[in-house]
């Protein structure tokens, strides 16, 4: 038992290596840390600008396909304008 108890003794040598090692070590997770958060800010803005380029990108291609359709609707349109308008001058039989 008195060898556990002298082994538990905190002596003050060993307690400043101690609390040196222990600041060193929560340094460096801090560092760690700080970076970690450097690297994620870093994904969520790129992820964040990719997403608004595919916002972008899909309405742009949407706007378009809309300007096509009513371009396309509106020729048929006028085409079948023209039919009407020749079928009534058709002589009837």
């Amino acid at each position: 038992m008195d060898a556990l108890f002298i082994c538990r003794i905190t002596i003050p040598d060993s307690w400043v290596r101690y609390t040196q090692e222990n600041i060193a070590r929560s340094q460096k997770e801090r560092a760690a840390s700080e970076r970690l958060r450097g690297e994620i800010d870093s994904t969520l803005r790129a992820c964040a600008n990719e997403m608004w380029n595919q916002f972008n990108s899909v309405n742009n291609a949407f706007n378009t396909r809309i300007r096509e359709t009513t371009d396309a609707r509106n020729k048929l349109q006028a085409h079948l304008q023209r039919v009407r308008h020749f079928v009534c001058f058709l002589p009837a039989k």
